[in-house]
């Protein structure tokens, strides 16, 4: 796990959690590690989910896209950061941006 396990350690999901506990919750929750090519759709809005996702490595960006044809960046991304907490923790299942990875990661 070494990379992924420093991040881990920054994340804020894991603040007082001993680290010989992360694989443990990790296991527990479904996690899994998925790697994506620069400009790849990681989340799509509109599209139902339940996941949190946690950069491992590299860079994201939250975009919002505007029907003529205008892009915002919200927020950037690296390492330890924490994507989809919102929509996984309300009863709202729809993604309301689109998440796209800035380099690979």
């Amino acid at each position: 796990m070494d990379k992924n396990f420093e991040s881990l350690k920054k994340c804020l999901l894991f603040r007082n959690v001993r680290e010989e506990d992360y694989i443990k919750i990790i296991n527990c929750l479904g996690g899994y590690t998925v790697k994506y090519k620069k400009d790849q759709l990681i989340l799509e809005k509109g599209e139902v989910s339940r996941h949190i996702c946690i950069v491992l490595s590299g860079s994201v960006q939250v975009v919002r896209d505007y029907y003529n044809g205008s892009r915002v960046i919200i927020n950037r991304l690296g390492p330890s950061g924490i994507v989809g907490e919102s929509v996984a923790i309300t009863e709202n299942t729809y993604v309301p941006v689109n998440v796209i990875a800035e380099t690979d990661c």
